[in-house]
Parts: C-alpha cells; sequence; structure tokens
C-alpha cells in the first residue's frame, strides 16, 4: 500500500485506531519529548503506545507535529504495506541474493 501524502498516512493512522490527537497547548522544547516518551514506555494496552499529533505547538500557530509514527510493530506493518514484517526481509534477501 502507498500513501499519496502525509494526510493520507495520518488518516490511516486515524482508522486503524493508532493515532491519538493532543489539542492541549504544548511546548516543543522537552515537554513534546517527554510526553512521547511517557506514552511509548506503557506496555499497555500496546506496546509502543499510539502516534501522537500535536496540534497546539505553543509559539508555531497552526503547526502540527506527528510523533511516534512508526513506534510499534503493527504500525511497521500498515506503512509497508505487509502482513509481517518477514515479508520485508525476503524481498531485502531477494535483492541481496543476486548472482554475479
Amino acid at each position: 500500500m502507498s500513501y499519496s501524502d502525509l494526510r493520507d498516512w495520518i488518516a490511516t493512522l486515524e482508522r486503524a485506531g493508532e493515532l491519538k490527537r493532543v489539542h492541549a497547548e504544548v511546548d516543543p522544547i522537552l515537554e513534546i519529548t517527554e510526553i512521547t516518551d511517557r506514552v511509548s514506555k506503557r506496555r499497555a494496552p500496546q506496546p509502543g503506545g499510539p502516534a501522537l499529533l500535536f496540534d497546539n505547538v505553543k509559539g508555531y500557530p497552526g503547526a502540527q507535529v506527528l510523533i511516534n509514527q512508526f513506534g510499534s510493530e503493527r504500525r511497521m506493518r500498515l506503512a509497508l504495506g505487509v502482513d509481517s514484517l518477514d515479508e520485508v526481509a525476503a524481498r531485502i534477501h531477494q535483492f541481496l541474493d543476486v548472482k554475479s
């Protein structure tokens, strides 16, 4: 699967239940990373935590920050359009197994 742009990828994450939007004002210096660190280290309900979309960044009106978008195996599989990461490894192996 391919995505036409970042908006398309964000919509896909949201439909899959893999995205949480943060509407509270956050400071881009250390606060976004601290929130992400805490959320991504939780074990439940999903390892790696959700992708986070901060839409109220202090000092940057209208800017949004997407973080932790590839922070779980499920999101990596979704991004790569595969059912298993082993499929990607097999594709890479095919490229490396070329006889000269």
